[in-house]
């Protein structure tokens, strides 16, 4: 009896222990009720409730009969390449869409409507942030299903027909929810389907990229949208609205030359010059790597700064003193005599008649008389004694009676002289 009462009481604490690890468990409905109501909370700050989850297994053929063609119907997409679905019914996309377009989840059923892209696409960003965080749930905190994967907006379908035939998996997990938004302002269901297989993920290589070099990749290869902007000008409201193809409006002659590369917000980002390449209009953005040279007119090459490489100071090289042997050169003694005298003066040849040679014909004529001068006779000149120059003024010559009569000069005849052949003999170092 003691042994029977024993086994009972550890078969209820084990019971007991296995229902609280249980409940503290994260399973696929605790996740996808959390993952929703997160989205909803961080994303937009609305306040949604999953009030109950169910979870059957549909087969493929079931699924086109299963959902209902007025709902809004997406097409995910899978990380292992098979997609998934979701179907919402029109209350709960009427109140999400509501939300972030009034601010507000409008209290009073919405009338039956046919989805569109624009719903599609404002519930997207809530979708997808509620997936993620429905697998990163199940993947950290709890034990991951074998079919568990990752999944993004896909596509919107028509109709329930062209989602079956999207869908390719055997069978699927269907997970049916009951939602409630801002309290029972609206309240709707949702139902989102996985593919029931074995989803095999490459596992990251050792030398995988760190989150740096993904988010740094990440940025290199992000698109932009930059347009190159020729001119700008003002019109009157008038002649824009009467603007016809084929009118020309007038822009700068060097509006190519001196063009801006401006961002989508208006922002100029740099100058650039408008060209081609290759028969295609091209962009030259001055400063670039690669961005070729503007043309100089000067035909002179550009010598680079070549950088000091600091040679040493080398000094004037000390030469070794060297004797030299005396040299005795021989005495040059005296020069030889050139024999005879000097010719004498009267030896000299004359010139013909004493008188300059011919040059050969009168002087060319130079064409004309001599100008007039104008006004009859030259001007009178002061008198010179005032400008000192040794005229008095009587314009004749100064009293020269100071001056030695030549009469007292030595007078020299030829007798003196004595012989010209002589004069080679006069010593002149005399005084």
């Amino acid at each position: 009896m003691s042994e029977t009462q024993a086994t009972s009481i550890l078969r209820r604490k084990a019971a007991d222990g296995r229902t609280e690890h249980q409940a503290r468990a994260m399973t696929p409905n605790k996740a996808l009720r959390l993952g929703l109501a997160l989205a909803a909370e961080k994303g937009m700050d609305l306040a949604l409730d999953v009030t109950d989850v169910r979870h059957v297994k549909l087969p493929h053929r079931a699924v086109e009969v299963t959902l209902d063609n007025e709902s809004l119907l997406i097409l995910l997409e899978g990380q292992n390449g098979e997609p998934g679905a979701l179907a919402m019914d029109m209350q709960v996309m009427a109140g999400l869409v509501e939300f972030q377009t009034l601010g507000q989840v409008v209290p009073k059923p919405v009338t039956d409507r046919v989805p569109t892209k624009v719903d599609a696409a404002l519930i997207t960003p809530f979708l997808e942030d509620a997936l993620m965080r429905y697998v990163r749930m199940l993947a950290e905190e709890g034990e991951a299903p074998y079919w568990l994967q990752h999944y993004k907006f896909g596509a919107m379908m028509q109709d329930t027909r062209t989602l079956s035939l999207a869908m390719t998996a055997q069978d699927y997990h269907m997970f049916v929810l009951d939602v409630k938004l801002e309290r029972g302002k609206k309240t709707g269901t949702m139902a989102l389907l996985f593919p029931d297989v074995q989803v095999l993920i490459d596992e990251p290589e050792a030398d995988a990229e760190t989150d740096a070099e993904k988010f740094q990749n990440g940025v290199k290869e992000a698109s932009t949208v930059l347009t190159a902007v020729v001119g700008k000008i003002s019109l009157p409201i008038a002649q824009i609205q009467a603007l016809q193809a084929g009118d020309t409006l007038p822009l700068g002659e060097d509006a190519m030359q001196h063009a801006t590369l401006e961002a989508l917000t208006g922002e100029e980002i740099a100058e650039i010059r408008i060209g081609q390449l290759n028969g295609m209009r091209a962009v030259c953005v001055p400063g670039l790597v690669g961005a070729a040279p503007a043309a100089s007119s000067s035909t002179e090459l550009a010598v680079p700064d070549m950088p000091d490489i600091g040679m040493p100071d080398m000094g004037a090289p000390e030469m070794p003193a060297m004797d030299m042997p005396a040299m005795d050169m021989p005495a040059m003694g005296g020069m030889d005599d050139l024999g005879g005298d000097l010719p004498g003066m009267a030896e000299m040849p004359a010139l013909d008649g004493g008188e300059l040679p011919d040059m050969g014909g009168d002087l060319p004529d130079l064409g004309g008389d001599l100008p007039d001068l104008g006004g009859g006779g030259l001007p009178d000149l002061e008198p010179m004694g005032e400008m000192g120059v040794g005229l008095d003024a009587d314009n004749g010559m100064e009293d020269l009676a100071g001056l030695d009569d030549l009469d007292d000069l030595i007078q020299l005849g030829s007798d003196d002289i004595g012989d010209p052949a002589a004069l080679a003999d006069l010593d002149l170092t005399g005084t």
